[in-house]
Order: structure tokens, then sequence, then C-alpha cells
């Protein structure tokens, strides 16, 4: 759904993110390339465009997400959602888009992540649609 998205609402979304600085985490690097290849080469070149800085892996973004698990912001199947917040936490963006309403576009993650990070002392990115930019 997200790649189909991504594909259809590119050229829109990314008009409106021109005051943006994009950042990606090497696990969004990993789904594109697990994409369909016609997929792939769309999403690859789109992103291209806004020459995304590429989020360092860091010891602390297993641990966070570890921990958004545990407190139930995330189930164990959804492993690499928390993955994604916890490089945003980890690296203080201010916002991280995801078409994925279903496990991090929702309001209790949201307020579970908000409770850890304050916690443990990381920033908590606005988690909110693309659409909503």
């Amino acid at each position: 759904m997200t790649r189909l998205l991504w594909c259809e609402k590119a050229d829109e979304l990314l008009n409106r993110w021109e005051d943006f600085r994009f950042c990606i985490s090497p696990i969004v690097i990993e789904e594109i390339n697990e994409a369909v290849t016609e997929i792939q080469s769309i999403i690859k070149r789109r992103i291209s465009e806004v020459n995304p800085r590429v989020l360092p892996e860091e010891e602390q973004v297993g641990y966070l997400t570890q921990l958004y698990i545990e407190k139930g912001a995330f189930s164990d199947k959804q492993y690499f959602d928390a993955m994604h917040v916890a490089y945003a936490s980890v690296n203080d963006i201010d916002i991280l888009t995801s078409f994925n309403y279903k496990h991090i576009v929702r309001y209790n993650t949201k307020n579970i992540v908000k409770s850890v990070n304050i916690f443990e002392g990381f920033h908590t990115p606005d988690i909110i649609s693309p659409l909503q930019l």
C-alpha cells in the first residue's frame, strides 16, 4: 500500500515538500530494495530527486525499538515499524511521515512513543501522514 501511494502521490507530495530536508533510514532503503523492480525504480528515482540524508545506524535504535515493543506501542511482529520511529527519535527528526495508518500513524502509538521518549530522554518526532504536510 505504501509503495502504491508513493507512486501515485509522488508528484503532488514532492511539490509540497520543497521546504523540508529529507532523511531516510537504512530500514527504508531495505524496504525499497525488496519492492517489485518496477515500483523500486520509480521510488528510487523520486527519492533521488530530494537527495535525502541517510540516517546513521546507532545502537540506541535497537534499544528504543525494544522499549516501544515492551511498552505496547508495537507488537513483536511490528519490529521494523518500531525501528522507523526509533530512527527518527534517536536522530532528532522533527517530523516522521508514514502511510502506515495501521501501526505507525495511530493515536495510541504516538502516545506510547511520546511517553517512552520523554522517560528515556529522546526527542519525539511528530508522526503524521505525508498528506498532512
